[in-house]
């Protein structure tokens, strides 16, 4: 969305006019941290003129911050019928869409975004990750490379052309554009992460791990890049290095719930089963807590000895209308338990 800070837009400036100036003042109020003051400031405005749509766009933002995309969508729509020549506010309803998990429909809207202002980024980008995220991977390939083609020195483009190129297989050209993106921000820690990633996966060990420590170097706590040490220490065949890190990211970061999976799992290859149920009983407080995520206990209670239970529990997910639930992961999950069921 088009946003300044906290996302609030400074390209309409106020005037005398009432509604304009309890804008102002609503803007000026959210930058300040004041959430309640700014919104009552907000409401003053539109109750002026229920259809400023400076003021609409503003809580629209507002509300997706919130979660509460069918309000922010239905002001972004409304601002489409008072501005439908605007390409800001087509490409703000796409992206709101596109956010509230309905990426099919936000296609059209960036679409139009895109048709009145053939050279908007953020539009091209978004409607490629669109396309992505309906499984339209040819359109998806087609969009961002026009994309990158257009805006060569936009990362966000750079970075979503070189993840799709990745999905879909073309691994050389996915590390040309994940070394571009980079070059373009080396100061980032997450642009030595993924190329490490794509490296990684070509079995260039030494150049991702070098790209990790790189990323770590820019942020000490960026926990997939450890993850990703680990990950890289079992491809060498070097549990013990494999299991130390697991073990110190479970307690330096216990809320990284990857950690403790993928660190019962190798202990459980490697028949350490004393520090398994040592581990366990760490790893095991977790499951207690309310917002554990569901996918993770059911991994963890395989892991410890609890199949039955787990596989009641990754069946009730795959049950479950869960957009953001990666699928292909929880069909192999539910695979690996089944089988695990059969042999024991």
């Amino acid at each position: 969305m088009n946003d300044d800070i906290n996302g609030i837009r400074e390209d309409v400036v106020a005037t005398d006019t009432p509604e304009l100036q309890a804008l102002d003042r609503a803007r000026t109020a959210l930058r300040a941290g004041d959430g309640p003051g700014g919104e009552a400031e907000l409401a003053e405005a539109l109750r002026i003129n229920p259809e400023l749509p400076a003021a609409l766009e503003l809580r629209a933002i507002i509300a997706c911050q919130k979660g509460d995309f069918d309000a922010g969508r239905k002001d972004f729509a409304r601002i489409t019928e008072l501005q439908p020549d605007s390409a800001a506010a087509w490409l703000n309803l796409g992206k709101c869409l596109r956010d509230s998990g309905d990426p099919a429909a936000a296609i059209d809207n960036l679409k139009q975004a895109n048709e009145l202002e053939p050279e908007l980024t953020d539009a091209q980008v978004l409607l490629g990750l669109s396309y992505r995220d309906s499984d339209q991977p040819d359109e998806a390939l087609a969009q961002l490379e026009a994309a990158v083609r257009s805006a060569p020195d936009n990362l966000a483009g750079v970075s979503a052309l070189a993840l799709q190129y990745q999905e879909i297989g073309q691994h050389d050209q996915a590390m040309e554009q994940f070394t571009r993106a980079r070059d373009l921000r080396p100061d980032l820690p997450h642009t030595h992460f993924n190329l490490g990633r794509a490296q990684l996966t070509a079995n260039q060990l030494a150049e991702a791990e070098e790209s990790f420590h790189h990323a770590l170097t820019i942020n000490h706590h960026y926990h997939d890049a450890r993850l990703a040490l680990a990950e890289l220490a079992e491809k060498r065949g070097d549990e013990d290095t494999a299991i130390n890190i697991y073990r110190r990211l479970t307690r330096r970061a216990p809320r990284v719930l990857h950690a403790h999976v993928a660190l019962m799992r190798l202990l459980a290859q490697t028949r350490r089963r004393s520090d398994m149920r040592t581990q366990l009983s760490i790893s095991g407080e977790l499951l207690a807590e309310s917002d554990f995520p569901a996918f993770w206990q059911a991994q963890l209670l395989a892991l410890s000895g609890q199949t039955e239970q787990a596989l009641a529990q990754l069946e009730q997910l795959a049950a479950k209308d869960e957009p953001t639930l990666d699928r292909s992961a929880l069909a192999s999950e539910i695979e690996r338990v089944k089988q695990s069921l059969e042999t024991s």
